[in-house]
């Protein structure tokens, strides 16, 4: 087998690096203009997830982000099922803010305002106005979830980056089973939560990242797995949500708060539930690390993970134009390259780098 790499997958980092880098050094000869408005920028803050200025009482938070090909999955889910397809466009909308808040929180952040860059390559794509107000809906849907507010934002023509006769990679994580029954398929990806809490900047505690080797014994229902009605009847599923299962992850960032997590529990809903995984989460680290016990909580959030039935990814083709690469669940980031790998062969037809079979959807 040939060794894996970021470039086999067609990431070539030696080339996007060295324009980073010069994108950073001509950016880092910017900031004393940051004077005459008396904030400054924090050390080291050049390379992370987001911009942070330092203001005398506080720091605010600035990201841009863009989702290449998500729309596709929207696109196919319309053209198999015209009466209903458009909803697809509502989820994006919500992922679209997701993916933007999530890069404020890798620094502490909380999202404020919210900006849309919706670019398509034609401005026909507009004249399917149900369309167009499942995306805007669903947008702001997502804004009300992240708690920020819609700002504006811009929509550019850029004509031919969507072509015709795409092969669509659905790849929507734990929202990837409703994608696929809207285009007649069954994809047991069930959701799975997670609760995190950031702890309050303060002097350092931790100097290495520490992770738990496993997680405690679950009780039904079991992460990953269904919920029945039955689970619903008894015990106190119906009102506290599935019970969690634990195992410690801490680590301290360059600012000085701390990330404590983590936990799992099977989900009923994308609001908040299972409240038990965050009190368990803090038991945890507080007996691990009882020096940030007394410590401010900055903030609480949880979300949802892909799980399939039995841990591993689901990858392969489904349809004539559509493929899948779904149910990492917590090792999505980890795994992302070999699987991105070997879903593209198996779309463009090549011999796949490993054995296809333990991760056939049909399996």
């Amino acid at each position: 087998m040939q060794p894996l790499s970021y470039q086999s997958t067609g990431v070539n980092y030696d080339v996007l690096d060295k324009f980073k880098l010069a994108c950073q050094r001509a950016a880092g000869k910017t900031v004393d203009l940051l004077a005459a408005h008396e904030v400054s920028e924090p050390a080291g803050i050049r390379g992370e997830s987001a911009y942070l200025i330092e203001t005398p009482e506080e720091y605010l938070a600035h990201v841009e982000e863009g989702l290449g090909t998500k729309n596709l999955v929207a696109d196919a889910l319309l053209s198999l099922h015209p009466a209903r397809g458009a909803d697809g466009y509502f989820n994006i909308g919500i992922d679209t803010v997701a993916a933007i808040v999530n890069d404020l929180l890798t620094v502490g952040a909380l999202p404020m305002v919210v900006a849309m860059h919706a670019a398509v390559g034609s401005a026909t794509w507009f004249e399917n106005e149900k369309r167009a107000k499942a995306l805007a809906d669903g947008f702001a849907e997502g804004c009300r979830r992240a708690g920020a507010v819609w700002g504006g934002g811009e929509t550019p023509t850029l004509s031919g980056v969507v072509e015709p006769g795409t092969v669509v990679l659905l790849a929507a994580g734990a929202w990837s089973r409703a994608l696929a029954r809207m285009a007649g398929h069954e994809l047991p990806v069930r959701p799975v939560r997670g609760w995190i809490a950031l702890v309050a900047p303060g002097p350092p505690v931790l100097r290495h990242a520490v992770y738990e080797a496993e997680y405690t014994a679950p009780e039904p229902p079991v992460p990953g797995g269904p919920v029945t009605l039955a689970d619903l009847a008894e015990g106190t599923v119906a009102e506290a949500g599935p019970p969690p299962v634990h195992a410690l992850g801490i680590h301290q960032n360059a600012d000085g708060t701390v990330v404590v997590g983590a936990s799992r529990s099977a989900a009923l809903h994308e609001g908040a539930e299972s409240l038990a995984g965050l009190r368990g989460n803090a038991r945890r680290a507080c007996a691990m690390v009882p020096g940030i016990a007394d410590r401010e909580v900055a903030a609480t959030w949880t979300g949802l993970r892909p799980f399939s039935h039995d841990g591993l990814p689901y990858i392969g083709v489904l349809d004539d134009g559509l493929a899948v690469c779904a149910g990492h669940g917590a090792e999505g980031i980890l795994t992302g390259a070999g699987s991105g790998r070997l879903a593209a062969e198996l779309v463009l037809g090549r011999e796949p780098y490993t054995d296809v079979t333990p991760f056939r959807p049909d399996r």
